[in-house]
């Protein structure tokens, strides 16, 4: 049998008895079938984090793929961009396409073009998915992921549009993100007005 890193389905190979000499006698079963199952496998594949973190101003953002559990063999995958909160042709440029992996490969990464521009926007997303993998692998857990582009003004904001809380909790948190400021900024005040 001869072991190679490709990832291919099982084979099969007829074994047949046939044209004995002497006083052999071929009994049944005369025939019998040998199957190699693979031994290789391609792994899955999926976001190397949830959550990808870029300056507005940075000019793009590299996204890392990751292949894990396995890198016998090609593999590919499908990705693509959406908006989230940002708006493609306006904050960032779609991307979308196919990454190859070779054997042995475990991560790849693809860029997203963010487009800087003057105004207070705040914290904005963009969605990232993974599809339709190939050569063998699978999908892992983290198909989707987010990009966050941290704005470069001066932007105040929460970092949801809702929040929920049990009442028996105790206490709720609530993400306030500040963008654009420096530490030559100087001191900021940051007043909570708590309605009920």
């Amino acid at each position: 049998i001869h072991n190679h890193t490709r990832v291919t389905a099982a084979r099969t190979v007829i074994l047949s008895l046939g044209n004995p000499t002497g006083s052999i006698t071929i009994v049944t079963p005369s025939t019998a079938t040998l199957t190699i199952t693979d031994d290789d496998v391609a792994g899955i594949i999926e976001f190397g984090a949830p959550v990808f973190d870029i300056a507005e101003n940075a000019g793009s953002a590299i996204i890392t793929v990751a292949r894990r559990n396995g890198t016998a063999g090609g593999a590919t995958v499908n990705f693509t961009t959406s908006d989230g909160t940002a708006t493609a042709g306006s904050d960032y440029t779609f991307s979308g396409g196919t990454l190859t992996f070779g054997v042995g490969e475990t991560s790849k990464t693809f860029a997203v073009p963010i487009l800087n521009d003057s105004l207070a926007e705040g914290v904005e997303t963009v969605n990232l998915t993974l599809s339709t993998p190939g050569g063998g692998a699978t999908l892992g857990a983290r198909t989707t992921a987010l990009l966050r582009i941290i704005d470069d003004e001066k932007a105040l904001g929460f970092s949801a549009q809702s929040y929920t809380v049990n009442e028996g909790a105790g206490t709720a948190t609530i993400t306030v993100e500040l963008s654009g400021v420096s530490t030559t900024d100087g001191a900021m005040v940051l007043t909570v007005i708590w309605c009920r």
